[in-house]
Order: C-alpha cells, then sequence, then structure tokens
C-alpha cells in the first residue's frame, strides 16, 4: 500500500513523522496556535548540545 506523498497528505502526518524521526511529541510543548515551551523540549529531551550537533550535520 502506497502512502499518499502530495503535500497536504505529507503535512497531516507531520505529527506522526516528527515523533518517529525525533523521538518526541512535539505537541506536548506547543500551547495556544504560536506559543512553544523550547526551553522544557530540551530539558525533557535529554540531548547535549554535541549531540544536537551530531543530529543536525547528519
Amino acid at each position: 500500500m502506497n502512502k499518499d506523498m502530495s503535500y497536504a497528505a505529507v503535512m497531516a502526518r507531520r505529527p506522526e513523522i516528527m515523533k518517529n524521526s525525533a523521538g518526541l511529541d512535539f505537541s506536548q510543548f506547543e500551547s495556544g496556535s504560536i506559543a512553544f515551551d523550547y526551553e522544557r523540549m530540551m530539558k525533557e529531551a535529554g540531548f547535549t548540545i554535541a549531540e544536537i550537533q551530531k543530529i543536525q550535520s547528519e
């Protein structure tokens, strides 16, 4: 079975994609339509700066 790869379908699966790729449910750090608690996410993610740099470079 092929997944719909249209822009709209991919964007609809965005939370699932982000959770699978980063191992985090980003929705738990959102509040309201534009607020995001970055500091809490970084604290709970447990990544060091070096690990984040490695992930981003890959």
